[in-house]
């Protein structure tokens, strides 16, 4: 083999070790620390401790990722002098318009196909098989790097030295590796494209994210839809109320709706009427569990289970009833809504036009979740009825429309002064049915 063929050979030599130190570069960064700890844990691979290791304290390895891509260009780039001027130059001479700029036009050419070949087969094709097989990759570049550290170590200790002395003069903090809520959403809808998962376990990890940024004020029954039971009440009143409502669990008041004095259970009452026993409400009662507006629901339902209560009554900051919430409420906000056999599910009814109407009681992120809207959310308001009170600032008397966005809200059911109904459908003509 003659000395171009060595030296070609070399170049290639270089070439595919610049591309093994950027793929393995590449993947020990993008490698990911949780899955390096399940591998310590479970396979107790030295590789993976030392890959866990690099990935801590990243400065020595990244220098000796330098040191070596620096060295093997530095290396190429010498021997693509000489094949210039040894093997290309003298060809280029011998052209004679060509002569005065043979030198110039041979390195050009050389420095041209090297930065291309290190660029394409020494750079961005081992970077992208290293951001796909992170992992692996990683673990089996990880030996080659130490071996590196071990050889170049004088060096690395100057590189690592320098580097933190530079960083420290900067006073640059060591950043912290965090995933927020947004990235682990949009890894949950990649995975769910890819068939990791179904729609079902991404809308069951969502409503974890979106139970723990609720407050109670935002998932309770509100005032006008509690149903409750005077304590004054009569035998026949109490049962024959019980029996139309079909609930397992009564606030009950004392003199007004505000003053709930106790809860009591659908069975209770069933088993002391039913066991002939004098009719005695008062010695029914559970006490009340009481709770603030503002509380979330996260701590809200650790309460709950410290007290083994399943219905807590909501008060405002001046003590106020404003409403009540119960385990299953908590529990749907995960799992969505949970029917039972006597739920009648008519707060959304779907018209044959396209339309639908709502009851003015529903949530407005409730509603956004289950029609795949994107109606405004505010403090302002938590319901369907609050949203189209604040776009009226006044009274609605039935019959108002308004618009907001794509969609027109006409309001078609009035109870007192409470909106109880209304109509939804798209504000032009055209646009796919709700």
């Amino acid at each position: 083999m003659n000395n171009l063929a060595w030296e070609i050979v070399l170049i290639a030599v270089l070439l595919v070790f610049n591309g093994i130190f950027s793929a393995g570069e590449i993947a020990i960064v993008s490698s990911r620390k949780s899955k390096v700890r399940e591998l310590v844990r479970q396979q107790k691979d030295r590789r993976a401790e030392s890959l866990l290791e690099m990935k801590e304290n990243p400065e020595r390895f990244l220098s000796a990722v330098q040191i070596g891509i620096t060295l093997f260009g530095t290396l190429a780039s010498a021997l693509g002098g000489v094949l210039s001027v040894e093997y290309i130059e003298p060809w280029i001479r011998r052209v004679p318009i060509l002569q005065r700029y043979a030198d110039t036009i041979a390195l050009t050419f050389v420095v041209a196909i090297l930065t291309y070949l290190f660029l394409v087969i020494g750079e961005l094709v081992p970077k992208y098989i290293g951001m796909n097989y992170k992992e692996r990759i990683a673990l089996r570049i990880v030996p080659l790097f130490e071996i590196t550290s071990r050889v170049f170590s004088i060096i690395l200790n100057l590189l690592t030295f320098s580097t933190m002395f530079v960083v420290k003069g900067l006073k640059l903090k060591k950043g912290e590796e965090h995933v927020g809520e947004g990235e682990i959403k949009i890894l949950l809808e990649e995975g769910r494209r890819k068939g990791v998962f179904d729609r079902t376990e991404e809308e069951l990890i969502h409503g974890v994210f979106e139970f723990a940024d609720r407050s109670v004020k935002e998932i309770m029954v509100p005032k006008p839809n509690i149903y409750a039971i005077n304590i004054e009440d009569s035998r026949d009143k109490v049962l024959e109320y019980i029996i139309d409502n079909e609930f397992s669990r009564y606030p009950v008041y004392k003199d007004y709706p505000d003053n709930v004095i106790g809860i009591v259970y659908h069975k209770d009452i069933t088993r002391q009427i039913w066991l002939k026993e004098a009719f005695n409400l008062a010695a029914l009662l559970k006490k009340p569990y009481f709770v603030p507006d503002t509380m979330e629901v996260s701590l809200l339902l650790k309460e709950m289970q410290k007290s083994r209560s399943h219905m807590a009554i909501v008060v405002d900051e001046y003590g106020a009833t404003v409403g009540l919430v119960t385990l299953e409420d908590i529990m749907e906000e995960i799992f969505g809504e949970i029917m039972d056999e006597t739920d009648k599910d008519d707060s959304v009814e779907r018209l044959k036009d396209g339309s639908v109407i709502i009851d003015g009681s529903y949530s407005i992120r409730d509603l956004n979740n289950k029609l795949h809207l994107d109606l405004e959310e505010s403090p302002d308001y938590e319901t369907l009825g609050g949203f189209i009170l604040t776009q009226l600032q006044g009274i609605a008397r039935g019959g108002e429309i308004i618009y907001s966005g794509r969609y027109r809200f006409t309001v078609v059911g009035i109870e007192g002064r409470r909106i109880s109904k209304v109509k939804l459908e798209r504000a032009r003509e055209g646009l796919k049915n709700i």
